[in-house]
């Protein structure tokens, strides 16, 4: 009766909602809101069909935002008024609100005008367009019929001939490996594109002067649906943009203003390996620009060694503003000259930051952390970055049957990045990879979890990082040796660890002797790709190379460093992402495969517990808190103490639909599965052992609904879920879908989980 009575209410509840949002409401008379178009195809138009979605976006006037069947924005707009101020009148009226769209804005003929063009442009030359409204209850909605009749396509491509002119021969080397091809459909877009790509290879020559518009592309549709494009020069193009060019001289100005710009120009030069340097005041040393800088004096000019140029004094990261101009310089007869002139503006090179943070974990923890970081970008005059870093947290329970359990951090770091691979020799093609970097690093921490231990880590890393191109990036590190040295421990610890032989292990001191390296690919940036993709790869490695000169050990009898035991094990993991956008609107569907492995062997039973996977939380299986799922089928009802829900083995999938709702509000639907096993049994913690034959029946399932305020450079993230398969229930009961009740208090105390975090799960 409850669950009947709860849904009439919000049933009812929805219904008078839905009727306060009416978008005609607050019209005045004879006013009509517009809604929409909609774009009809001939039966016989073939292949325009499948451009509709682009065709409905050029549409004008574009209808108010909806979200299934109501118009919150229109809403919020009518129930205010023209601010006078600021305050929440403002943001509903300016911010959150839109004004309602008329019919009176609708020009059926400039729609008729854009739709027939877009077709013309890709390739539909014969198409025609008709518009029509239909008004209905104060709304109007236009539907454009199109008849688009046959595709061109492409017959022939004819190059450029003249002989006379060595640029035309440039440019009929290139013919191999055009855009255009005999029997593709024509299109603009692909046309603009070969001319774009033309003219890239011929700036790689030298043709500084040379632009796309120096081209032209005359098209012969006079044959039967076919046609023939003839690429030429245009007439009248300016002798310039017909040479080659190379460069002449180099002009560094590192401490370059608009004040200082004509002082600049009175300063000696220094003269490093064909480089002129302006640099009075001595602020770097002439190596960094010889490392970054790839135009040289006697070289072609090329677009290739510009972007370069630029790439890599950007990513030095101690210069606010770069640019590079080119200027002609007049030398004998049929030598064309440029000197290339530098002028970097240089950001600030100290600066103190001031970082406080709140944190809400799923697992009832709550907590803030404080970071203050020092910096210096260039330390050694090498545009070195000098971080010098002092942090704190405390978190505390605020929920749950147990005694509060406080945990404080204190973690104090120095770290210095040069912007170069510091090797006794050259191991990467620079020129391949953008502005590389070698890392050093020693950091500290102290965590105290009151009523249970301290934990001291000591860690020193040395590596590599290095970007191969816009979506690859490789980390390496050769040296990250950690050392762990447990405190303090408690009775109550101790007599967790006794019951716990696993943990016992993970917990205890111990040297952790590393090289590690990760792979990572990203689509992410490229938004012209309705699919993205990421992925990243890890492989981590301990104690391999002095586990060979240890001789015979193992976990009961390990081989130590300097009286303390080392791990020993190999992990590596997956996570591979996928992102489909859906729609222009901003609905996409994004997924998330992760999968983890441990091998320990030697010294070490386990994986160290600084190394072993978990699941649950914010950004793993939302509806099961934060390291109580697992291993495999176990499970335990304390709620105090969740350190050893940790295994060796991971495998989770996550899928979630996103969507807009109103603003920066956005929305989620997700569903994830996943779980943790151990490699090795424990008498302790029956069915957490990984078995192949049983683990998928051992997945858990949640499912929810997310809310995300979106303000593009900060994302508050809301998700709520609950558990739709538990795996430590018994065989044939493992899914409850049958127990949700989501009007039950004691049920959603006991199964609903509230995430609040930053940033997207994944």
């Amino acid at each position: 009766m409850k669950k009947l009575n709860l849904h009439i209410i919000l049933f009812f509840i929805i219904i008078v909602f839905w009727s306060a949002c009416s978008p005609v409401k607050h019209l005045e008379e004879g006013q009509v809101l517009y809604t929409g178009g909609e774009i009809t195809f001939d039966p016989d138009t073939g292949t325009a069909s499948e451009y509709e979605e682009p065709l409905s976006e050029l549409l004008r006037p574009q209808p108010n935002t909806s979200f299934l069947g109501m118009y919150p924005k229109l809403y919020f707009y009518n129930i205010s008024k023209e601010p006078t101020g600021k305050g929440l009148n403002y943001l509903l009226h300016k911010k959150w609100g839109e004004k309602p769209v008329l019919d009176s804005s609708l020009d059926l003929s400039i729609n008729e005008k854009l739709l027939n063009n877009y077709l013309y442009n890709i390739g539909f030359f014969n198409s025609t367009v008709s518009g029509d409204t239909r008004i209905k209850n104060q709304k109007e909605e236009a539907e454009y019929t199109i008849d688009a009749g046959h595709r061109y396509t492409i017959r022939k491509v004819y190059f450029p001939k003249d002989s006379s002119l060595e640029i035309s021969s440039e440019i009929r080397e290139l013919e191999r490996s055009s855009l255009l091809d005999s029997g593709d459909y024509y299109d603009l877009t692909t046309i603009k594109g070969e001319r774009n790509r033309i003219n890239d290879s011929l700036k790689n020559k030298g043709y500084y002067y040379f632009s796309p518009q120096d081209l032209i592309l005359l098209v012969d549709s006079s044959l039967n649906r076919k046609v023939d494009l003839y690429m030429r020069i245009k007439k009248g193009v300016a002798q310039a943009a017909l040479q080659k060019y190379h460069i002449e001289e180099v002009n560094v100005y590192p401490n370059y203003s608009i004040r200082n710009a004509k002082i600049s120009d009175t300063m000696t030069p220094l003269y490093y390996k064909g480089l002129n340097i302006y640099d009075g005041k001595e602020l770097y040393r002439p190596s960094i620009f010889h490392r970054s800088i790839y135009l040289h004096p006697g070289n072609l000019y090329t677009l290739a060694d510009h972007n370069l140029t630029l790439n890599r004094l950007v990513n030095l990261g101690t210069f606010k503003y770069v640019k590079v101009d080119f200027n002609r310089i007049d030398t004998a007869a049929d030598n064309y000259a440029l000197a290339a002139n530098v002028y970097l503006t240089p950001a600030k090179r100290k600066s103190l930051r001031f970082e406080i943070n709140g944190n809400s974990r799923s697992n009832n923890f709550v907590g803030s952390s404080v970071d203050i970081s020092w910096q210096n970008k260039n330390i050694f005059r090498g545009a070195e970055l000098l971080k010098i870093n002092l942090g704190g947290s405390f978190e505390t329970q605020v929920g749950g049957d147990q005694a509060a359990a406080n945990t404080y951090s204190f973690s104090p770091g120095i770290s210095l990045e040069v912007p170069r691979f510091v090797t006794p020799f050259q191991i990467i093609n620079m020129a391949r990879v953008k502005i590389p970097k070698t890392v050093f690093s020693i950091n500290y921490e102290l965590m105290h979890r009151e009523n249970y231990y301290n934990m001291n880590s000591f860690n020193f890393l040395a590596g590599y990082r290095w970007r191969q191109n816009n979506r690859i990036s490789h980390t390496l590190n050769v040296f990250d040796v950690s050392y762990v040295l447990p405190s303090h421990m408690t009775p109550l610890f101790k007599s967790i660890l006794e019951k716990d032989p696993t943990l016992q292990r993970s917990f205890r001191e111990q040297f952790l002797l590393g090289t590690n390296y990760s792979f990572e690919y990203s689509e992410r940036g490229m938004t012209e790709r309705r699919n993205n993709m990421y992925f990243l790869g890890k492989i981590d490695l301990s104690g391999n190379l002095f586990g060979l000169f240890s001789g015979k050990h193992n976990h009961n009898n390990p081989a130590k460093l300097f009286g303390t035991p080392f791990s020993q094990y190999v992990k590596v993991s997956g996570d591979f992402r996928d992102y489909w956008r859906l729609n222009s609107s901003g609905l996409e569907w994004a997924n998330r495969i992760f999968v983890g492995y441990g091998y320990s062997y030697g010294n070490s039973y386990s994986l160290p517990y600084v190394k072993q996977f978990y699941n649950g939380g914010s950004n793993s299986l939302r509806g099961f808190r934060s390291r109580t799922l697992g291993p495999g089928s176990y499970h335990t009802s304390e709620t105090g103490f969740h350190a050893n829900e940790a295994g060796d083995i991971k495998f989770e999938i996550n899928s979630e639909l996103r969507f807009p709702i109103v603003s920066i509000l956005k929305g989620a639907l997700f569903v994830d599965a996943g779980n943790i096993w151990l490699l090795r049994s424990d008498s302790t913690r029956s069915g957490a052992q990984f078995q192949l034959n049983r683990a998928f029946s051992q997945l858990a399932v949640d499912a929810g609904l997310g809310f995300r305020f979106d303000l593009s450079f900060f994302v508050l993230r809301f998700d709520v879920a609950f558990p739709l398969r538990k795996p430590w229930l018994p065989k044939g009961d493992r899914w409850t879908f049958d127990t949700i009740d989501f009007g039950d208090k004691s049920w959603r105390k006991e199964n609903m989980i509230l995430n609040i975090a930053i940033g997207y799960p994944f």
